[in-house]
């Protein structure tokens, strides 16, 4: 079993375009609407990687009939927790022309820092070492020590804590020392404080595993991803592969590296499939694996490097 937890869920509108023109009326060559935030599409690749997951957080009452049907079709156990209005809409454009997306994030519904405790009532039930996965944005109305105290609940439940978020929440959240995170070089520079050569951002999460952080994954796009324990530091490169949208590769990458982790599989193959699983995400609209094995033969075209 492993866990995701999704405070702040969304609805994921892709929209394509032929090459998004700004100022302009753009025609849409189609629009894609599924139930989305970071933490459940974590869970949707992680039930097609074969794992039994059970998925928690906030959920808008208006919106839950459309998510737990999402959940109902994908395998995915529902433990949300219902809360007065509607969940977000995220709009993302896809511009075909160079694959970039543009997002435009909705406001949603809004809590108190006490709802949390319910949120966590579905995880202490589980045994200990269970792996925990902490993914996307805060809603509305939770502050940064409540959500401190939230996740320091959890490892002191004797759990293992994955956290992909960024920001104020990012930095609030290495203070409990989760033992998996994934920033992008973006979200490496804003803990920082500046901007980082590649050379400086590994030396920077060496240093968060200095401070007691697990296993850092950064990200850096089609430049690959560098993993670091505290034994070892690699870099995995992606073949080439016709990117069709980059929406969901980094969730893609949490759900493989969960799924490693929970095999104990090694930092290598950990690497490798994590890495497979995002090539298959980009090459494709929507998030999941679709139920084929692509991603097992993309796993041959991974090069992975020793530093």
């Amino acid at each position: 079993m492993i866990v995701t937890v999704t405070l702040n869920p969304a609805i994921d509108q892709t929209v394509q375009v032929e090459k998004l023109s700004v100022g302009s009326v753009n025609r849409a060559l189609g629009i894609i609407e599924i139930a989305g935030g970071k933490g459940i599409n974590v869970a949707r690749v992680l039930a097609d990687l074969g794992h039994e997951v059970r998925a928690t957080g906030f959920m808008g009452v208006k919106s839950h009939p459309f998510f737990h049907a999402y959940f109902k079709q994908h395998r995915i156990q529902d433990r949300f927790v219902s809360v007065y209005g509607k969940v977000r809409t995220n709009i993302k454009l896809v511009d075909r022309s160079d694959s970039t997306v543009t997002d435009i994030n909705l406001p949603g519904f809004s809590v108190v820092d006490s709802q949390l405790t319910s949120v966590f009532d579905p995880i202490q039930q589980l045994p200990e070492s269970t792996w925990v996965a902490v993914c996307g944005s805060l809603p509305e109305g939770i502050s940064l020590d409540a959500f401190e105290r939230f996740l320091a609940r959890i490892k002191s439940a004797g759990m293992k804590l994955a956290i992909d978020t960024s920001g104020p929440a990012l930095t609030q959240a290495l203070a409990v020392k989760p033992d998996l995170i994934k920033p992008n070089i973006h979200e490496l520079e804003a803990l920082a404080g500046k901007a980082l050569s590649p050379r400086e951002a590994v030396s920077y999460a060496r240093g968060l595993i200095k401070r007691g952080i697990g296993t850092v994954v950064l990200s850096s796009g089609a430049g690959g991803a560098w993993f670091l324990s505290g034994q070892q530091t690699l870099l995995a490169v992606p073949g080439r592969v016709d990117v069709v949208s980059t929406v969901g590769a980094g969730d893609s990458m949490v759900a493989a590296c969960l799924s490693s982790l929970d095999q104990h599989f090694s930092l290598d193959s950990m690497a490798r499939l994590a890495t497979a699983c995002s090539m298959k995400a980009v090459s494709k609209t929507g998030v999941g694996l679709d139920g084929d094995s692509l991603w097992e033969v993309l796993s041959d075209r991974v090069t992975i490097y020793t530093l």
